[in-house]
């Protein structure tokens, strides 16, 4: 029982050093239809899959760097980035797909 108490104390302590930073929110569209979108965090040379997220879900990723980093989506074979920045605490990054007049999509944080 007591290494079973020390193990989750020392989880407890050092699992939030793991992460530097986490974005959270939920990926909408000024689209009609439901699609599937692929989400990917590139921080320098380090790539975060968030992986599939239905237009209207939400999504989440946790990543080790501070500071800004690029928030990828691929979206109906088109892929647009945002800069997005983590800090140690966690933040909402609601973001938005938006389909131009020539056919491309741009991505937005609400």
């Amino acid at each position: 029982m007591i290494r079973i108490l020390s193990l989750f104390i020392l989880l407890q302590v050092f699992s939030p050093l793991a992460y530097a930073g986490m974005i959270y929110g939920e990926l909408t569209a000024d689209i009609d239809e439901k699609g599937v979108a692929v989400l990917k965090v590139i921080c320098g040379e380090k790539e975060y899959e968030i992986g599939k997220v239905v237009i209207g879900d939400s999504y989440s990723v946790e990543v080790v760097e501070k500071g800004a980093c690029t928030l990828q989506v691929n979206y109906n074979e088109q892929t647009i980035g945002i800069s997005v920045t983590f800090f140690d605490s966690p933040e909402e990054n609601d973001l938005y797909i938006k389909k131009k007049e020539d056919g491309t999509y741009s991505l937005e944080i609400k």
